[in-house]
């Protein structure tokens, strides 16, 4: 079944209602293999791209709580007192630097 000029108009108008749109460029090449990776797992290029968006910004956030967790100033805080932090001993804090 055809889409009607009507219905099409009302879908562009949701469209742009509810969702902010972005470009993005790829070297020449890359849109394939991006698309087959997408395929791959069974979603849309959009899809793909919104979950790695998703989860590269997830993974970020959770990085920077570990490196604020254990920065060079919450180790050296950590030698100079005797209660723990975050449930861990000094010499825990210190480990989890070095490994």
């Amino acid at each position: 079944m055809a889409t009607t000029k009507a219905q099409q108009k009302a879908v562009d108008k949701y469209v742009k209602a509810n969702y902010d749109r972005i470009e993005f460029k790829a070297p020449k090449g890359r849109k394939a293999e991006i698309k087959a990776h997408a395929e791959a797992y069974g979603e849309s290029v959009n899809s793909f791209i919104g979950r790695a968006i998703k989860e590269t910004m997830e993974r970020d956030k959770l990085t920077r709580t570990l490196e604020t967790a254990i920065s060079p100033s919450a180790i050296d805080k950590a030698t100079k007192r005797d209660k723990p932090i975050n449930g861990l001993n000094a010499p825990a804090a210190l480990h989890l630097k070095l490994v």
